[in-house]
């Protein structure tokens, strides 16, 4: 319970982005459930009018019944539209402040989630607690007020019906919440089965390719078959479920309607009630067993809600990183990195680097090199702080990244990633995202120096060239050029290249490499790599092999000559 009570309080801390709009549903709501019951009272007495023939009060009270009418209508209308503006504000309030959290969380927690799961709480999740803040909780305020006033009016009326609608009422809404307490199971099922469909249909549809080449057709739609037949099996669950205490709240009114129509038809028999009396209790009546069961309906939505708020709470306990004013004062293009005494491991006894301590000179160009999977991208993660050494630390220009830098010293470093980092969008948005300011100028200098301006010129629309997600539409070596191009609009001091050149033949990399070489800012430059071209324009190489760092002695033409 007291878990439960927490997360409402989340829940309603989101709501203040829109609360005086919220306010104003709240006290429309009010104002249209007290017009209700007051149009039961006005509907008995134009009734009872007509029935003794006093035409003076019958256009006296249709004319009030119809304004009535009008302002619920009107009222209704005015909620309605502010409902949208806070639908809006509160989900996208909510979303920016999730996704605000995951992308300054820590890369190695983050990493932890598909990215599916992170959309699904983006959207679904947000989209449940948004239903809840703007519907279901000035909707409860509502049918509170009508569900007071109808009582206290049906009480003067009739005491007996009045007691039995507020006893018999809340005996249901009693048993029916017993019922929903798988609700919120089913959600957080449904929305984890969500995730794997969702997941399998976009792994599937973005290694079409690999699909295809294993004959993995057939296997691809029973897998989707058996996902799919989880989801409708919960799906079926719920609906059973619901529909069960549904069916119990409709049988609820429609006996309590038939005991008020009875019980009403038998006072008029006797002499002891009108029409209009009949017709105004089975409104009032009406009036309290209807937010009574709507009351009941709300509750699966808040459960979900509540279900909702654990996935997204369990995003905002990820750590972030730290971002307070950086300590770091040398910005120039003379960058010195760093390694002192760094031990890491993804694991606990099972380390990835070991006692690694290494030194790269400003404007340097050096070689990381060593069997896949010994942890050179590893290193490369923890100099862009991604991850955080388990001791040790690295420096730039001696100034500690772990203590003393901030995740903005990224803006240090230009990083060209292992494989295909292109958005959807047209060229030149894919390269402006290293620099938005960039000139045409610029970036065609630096398309020239990555060897992607030939390619690009000869495309119908030039930069103005839509590709699709993952560079569709161009091969993988003008994806390649491309993400260079990127990061030498960026005109860092420090440039990394984790294989970035392992797509393009050999003339083309050496005349990228030549380029880079011959860079005007000079940056301190890594460069990863497997290919001897590449060990050519270096100052030094340094080896990685088994957890352990070391340069390599032996003359750099050696060393190439050996990859060959």
């Amino acid at each position: 319970m007291k878990n439960s009570i927490s997360k409402l309080k989340w829940i309603f801390t989101q709501s203040k982005s829109a609360l005086f709009p919220l306010l104003i549903i709240v006290i429309l709501g009010g104002i249209t459930s007290i017009t209700s019951v007051y149009r039961a009272l006005a509907s008995k007495t134009l009734i009872d009018s007509a029935t003794y023939s006093q035409n003076n009060l019958i256009a006296k009270w249709t004319i009030i019944l119809i304004s009535l009418l009008l302002i619920e209508i009107t009222f209704k209308g005015i909620s309605s539209v502010l409902s949208t503006f806070c639908t809006n504000k509160i989900s996208n309030k909510l979303q920016e402040k999730i996704f605000k959290h995951i992308t300054y969380s820590e890369w190695l927690e983050e990493s932890n989630y598909h990215s599916v799961n992170l959309l699904t709480r983006l959207t679904n999740d947000v989209d449940t607690i948004t239903n809840v803040i703007v519907s279901v909780f000035p909707g409860i305020i509502s049918l509170l007020t009508i569900l007071i006033f109808s009582f206290i009016t049906l009480l003067s009326l009739d005491p007996i019906i009045a007691i039995v609608a507020i006893v018999f009422c809340p005996a249901l809404i009693v048993f029916t919440k017993l019922l929903t307490k798988k609700l919120k199971k089913y959600y957080i099922d449904i929305q984890d089965e969500e995730v794997k469909y969702r997941s399998f249909i976009q792994e599937s549809i973005n290694n079409t390719l690999i699909v295809k080449s294993f004959t993995l057709e057939n296997s691809n739609i029973n897998k989707l078959k058996n996902i799919q037949a989880t989801k409708s099996g919960l799906a079926m669950k719920r609906s059973f479920l619901t529909t069960f205490v549904n069916l119990l709240i409709q049988l609820g009114v429609y006996g309590g309607n038939i005991f008020v129509m009875c019980f009403g038809a038998f006072k008029i028999a006797i002499g002891s009630s009108s029409f209009g009396t009949l017709t105004a209790l089975l409104q009032l009546f009406s009036n309290i067993q209807g937010p009574f069961a709507a009351l009941s309906q709300c509750i699966p939505q808040i459960i979900s809600a509540i279900g909702a708020t654990e996935r997204l709470m369990e995003i905002e306990a990820l750590t972030c990183e730290d971002t307070s004013k950086s300590k770091l004062k040398d910005i120039s293009n003379n960058l010195s990195i760093a390694g002192k005494n760094i031990n890491f491991s993804y694991k606990e006894d099972l380390p990835i680097l070991k006692n690694i301590n290494f030194n790269i000179n400003p404007s340097e160009i050096v070689a990381l090199v060593g069997p896949s999977g010994e942890g050179k991208t590893t290193l490369i993660r923890l100099i862009l702080s991604l991850i955080h050494p388990t001791s040790g630390n690295a420096y730039i220009s001696n100034s500690s990244i772990n203590e003393d830098i901030i995740p903005d010293h990224r803006n240090l470093i230009s990083y060209v990633p292992q494989g295909n980092t292109l958005f959807s969008g047209t060229i030149e948005e894919n390269l402006k995202i290293g620099n938005k300011d960039a000139s045409m100028e610029d970036i065609i200098d630096a398309c020239k120096i990555a060897c992607a301006y030939d390619f690009i010129d000869s495309l119908d629309d030039k930069f103005n060239t839509l590709i699709g997600e993952k560079g569709l539409g161009i091969s993988e070596g003008q994806a390649q050029r491309l993400a260079i191009a990127r990061s030498l609009l960026k005109k860092s001091p420090i440039l990394i290249l984790d294989e970035a050149t392992s797509s393009l033949d050999g003339d083309t990399e050496l005349r990228v490499l030549e380029g880079i070489k011959s860079l005007k800012h000079k940056p301190t430059c890594i460069i990863i790599t497997h290919r001897p071209s590449a060990l050519q324009i270096c100052n030094r190489i340094f080896k990685l092999q088994r957890g352990y760092l070391k340069e390599i002695e032996c003359p750099i033409s050696e060393v190439a000559a050996g990859y060959r």
